[in-house]
């Protein structure tokens, strides 16, 4: 395991207000593949997309708690920058080692913001 950037050990050691193993299994898998020590870009792609369908998962649950145009612009950044699908009109010429980085955390806090107001 890689060490956590400082301030979010917290983010990646919260327990997930939530039963649904599903959502668990998902997010764990996606936060050991993301740090394992020497991981790949495409490694660590692919824990972004874990997180991108966490949220696609959560989707209904999440319609009915945020804004419609709130709950759209949870897939913009994997939708429009290669993450999920595969589309000419992606953006596929980024900084991986900066921006896959930080689509990581923000997908991981996403998804424990929205597990608390779903709890709610």
């Amino acid at each position: 395991m890689t060490l956590a950037l400082h301030g979010v050990s917290s983010l990646l050691n919260a327990q997930l207000p939530t039963k649904d193993s599903t959502v668990t299994d998902k997010v764990r898998r996606a936060v050991e593949r993301f740090r394992r020590y020497g991981s790949s870009m495409d490694e660590r792609q692919n824990a972004v997309r874990d997180l991108a369908d966490v949220l696609e998962w959560l989707r209904p649950q999440i319609k009915a708690t945020l804004l419609k145009n709130d709950e759209q612009e949870l897939f913009k950044l994997a939708n429009n920058f290669g993450i999920r699908h595969l589309r000419q009109d992606q953006r596929l010429d980024y900084d991986r080692a900066v921006w896959l980085s930080w689509m990581f955390y923000h997908y991981l806090a996403t998804i424990n913001a929205c597990l608390h107001l779903i709890e709610r």
